[in-house]
């Protein structure tokens, strides 16, 4: 270290005091990161930076070291290439620090990621770019592309592959946020793997999404099934011109339309549900169809598409605790969704679930406080009640003779 350099402590304790000037102090750091003389350094502290912005989720320490070390066209993970916490924390001159609980690394103080979020394009123009790509890259490894018969080879390799868990949860999220030819074909060799058999990348997702034990290997989980989950509609066109499994269900029995709907992923269904090979009420293993996920998650525009379809089941139950689509939107305060939902006429308002209290849509609405879906419910009931009580009214005149 140079002498009279300022150690890292001082600088965090400046940052701490956050002086009105802040994001100049932070402009001025950043600055120095890029312009260090050791090149080498330079790249590895802006790729920290970067990571730590872009993340979906908190990096432990192993797993920020391990994507650190991917290169582009990186066929083989090399271990050599893995750079030391310590040179990881010093070429960012203080912004960041490793959590000693967690051992997760973050930024040193939460207004730095304000200012990124703030200058993102001017920061890191190729951000997201990088992280989709090194994602990408480190599934594509020779090994990772292979098929793991067994949980405890799958485990074996995600112990060994450190940053195999978060590449395959969030890869697809962001290859959404910027996507070009060379991230599709990367993307492709994961979805349409060769052997038909699911890759690791496919395998380690579908793990992570099981809601059962004991968990299951996956071998249904396909491409079709990770992309109606991650909703990479681009090119799904013709994608499902040549797979076959676009209506069959994993090891939850969801097909790739029950993935869609539940994640929210409006244009995907809509390329999904006017097909004839897809069962637009296709159930899961708990009985849920695409309109009771896409209902219970408050996925408006997803319960438009599935209910403007011709032989929709509106009133499909699941099979633990036979609520509806109504109910379940109602129970979690889904008030858009409600009232598409109570603006048909063969909706079954007023359906008792299976639950020791029998509860109705309107009971569990109000039961957890969804004072605007009661008021919804309230005001639907009455209007029925009066077409029902005018109905009989409407018959005897309709008979009379004038």
């Amino acid at each position: 270290m140079v002498l009279g350099m300022p150690t890292k402590s001082k600088r965090r304790k400046a940052l701490e005091k956050l002086p009105t000037d802040l994001y100049d102090s932070f402009h001025g750091v950043i600055t120095r990161i890029r312009e260090c003389p050791n090149a080498s350094q330079a790249e590895l502290g802006m790729r920290v930076l970067v990571w730590l912005h872009f993340v979906c989720r908190s990096l432990k320490i192993e797993e920020l070291q391990h994507a650190l070390a991917v290169e582009k066209s990186d066929t083989e993970f090399d271990v050599g290439n893995i750079p030391p916490r310590k040179a990881l924390l010093d070429c960012c001159l203080g912004l960041v620090i490793v959590d000693k609980e967690t051992l997760t690394v973050r930024f040193v103080h939460y207004t730095l990621e304000e200012y990124f979020r703030e200058f993102r394009e001017k920061e890191f123009p190729s951000g997201c770019n990088y992280v989709a790509e090194t994602c990408l890259t480190y599934l594509n490894f020779a090994e990772l592309r292979q098929h793991c018969t067994d949980l405890e080879s799958l485990r074996k390799i995600m112990q060994k592959y450190r940053f195999l868990r978060y590449a395959a949860l969030y890869w697809g999220i962001h290859l959404k946020q910027q996507c070009n030819d060379a991230l599709a074909e990367l993307a492709n060799k994961i979805l349409d793997h060769e052997s038909k058999r699911p890759p690791c990348a496919i395998q380690v997702l579908s793990l992570e999404l099981q809601r059962y034990q004991p968990k299951r290997i996956a071998r249904g989980f396909s491409g079709i099934h990770v992309m109606a989950y991650f909703g990479l509609s681009e090119n799904m066109t013709n994608f499902c011109n040549i797979e076959r499994d676009i209506a069959v269900g994993d090891e939850s029995y969801r097909t790739p339309l029950l993935w869609a709907a539940e994640r929210g992923h409006g244009s995907f269904v809509r390329l999904l549900i006017y097909r004839k090979d897809v069962d637009i009420n296709a159930r899961d293993g708990n009985g849920f169809t695409p309109l009771a996920l896409a209902a219970e998650r408050g996925h408006e525009a997803v319960v438009q598409l599935l209910v403007s379809r011709d032989g929709i089941d509106i009133n499909a139950h699941d099979y633990i605790y036979r609520r509806t689509p109504l109910s379940w939107a109602a129970a979690r305060g889904r008030e858009a969704v409600v009232r598409l939902l109570v603006d048909r006429k063969d909706v079954h308002i007023n359906t008792e679930d299976s639950t020791g209290a029998r509860q109705t849509p309107l009971s569990l609405a109000a039961v957890f406080g969804h004072e605007a879906v009661v008021r919804l419910l309230n005001d639907r009931r009455r209007v029925r009640a009066m077409d029902t009580d005018i109905a009989p009214v409407c018959s005897r005149v309709g008979d009379a003779t004038y």
